[in-house]
């Protein structure tokens, strides 16, 4: 069976406990790395795994100490994070003024401030840690794209 062909099943996976989502931001600046780690109270993703994968036997859901999400080799449908309880930034790329300068940018205007300065978002990293609730919520049905859906939306 090729993959665009491939039954994809959906699963919700969450952290058990609260305050064990962590979201990673990094920003560069030509070679210059800097860091931005939220942690989030709840959360949680729907993944897209080929049918016939044990999700629950590859997480092992109850002996898990940390997990990166976006490492694992699923799409990842949606996901949703609430309640957001710190913020911690590594700034050790910036010298002098740099740091006043890049927190003033990002408390003023967020990600277009310090774009602003010159730094882009690169790339992010998604950790759960401790057990995780690991939840079959079925199969996958893709969208179809119905143009006339548009029309009517446009005209209402």
């Amino acid at each position: 069976m090729d993959s665009e062909n491939e039954k994809m099943i959906m699963w919700k996976v969450s952290p058990r406990y609260k305050k064990s989502v962590i979201d990673i931001e990094i920003f560069r600046n030509g070679e210059r790395e800097v860091t931005m780690e939220t942690g989030w109270r709840w959360g949680h993703v729907v993944l897209l795994v080929p049918e016939g994968v044990d999700l629950v036997a590859e997480l092992n859901p109850e002996e898990n100490n940390r997990v990166q999400i976006d490492g694992l080799s699923y799409d990842i449908l949606d996901r949703e994070f609430d309640d957001g309880c710190w913020e911690e930034w590594d700034l050790d790329a910036l010298e002098g003024d740099e740091e006043d300068q890049f927190r003033e940018a990002w408390e003023e205007d967020s990600h277009e401030g310090i774009e602003n300065l010159g730094w882009e978002g690169w790339d992010s990293e998604l950790f759960f840690d401790g057990p995780l609730d690991v939840e079959n919520m079925g199969e996958y049905t893709a969208p179809v794209y119905d143009p006339i859906d548009e029309e009517e939306d446009v005209e209402d």
